[in-house]
């Protein structure tokens, strides 16, 4: 889907469970670059970015297809160094 949420595809699975049994499962990644963090989700066992970049805006447009998100910095995953705070 070349990085982005297919969202004909998101809205036949709310179809199917229902949007108050529907968690999302957002693995993101630390941008590089200047300024404030930026994160982005990332697939297929964390090795593509999409272009959906982890903000307010972002949460509040996918919570009106799903229940809860299960957030989660991949960068920190497996290290036991604890939550990676900025995201």
């Amino acid at each position: 889907h070349d990085g982005a949420v297919d969202y004909a595809r998101l809205e036949a699975l709310v179809a199917v469970v229902g949007r108050g049994r529907l968690v999302l499962d957002l693995s993101c990644r630390h941008v590089p670059g200047e300024g404030s963090p930026s994160y982005k989700v990332v697939t297929d066992r964390w090795q593509k970015w999409t272009d959906l970049e982890v903000s307010a805006t972002t949460l509040a447009d996918l919570a009106l297809h799903c229940d809860e998100f299960l957030v989660h910095g991949v960068d920190v995953e497996g290290l036991q160094s604890g939550i990676e705070e900025p995201l």
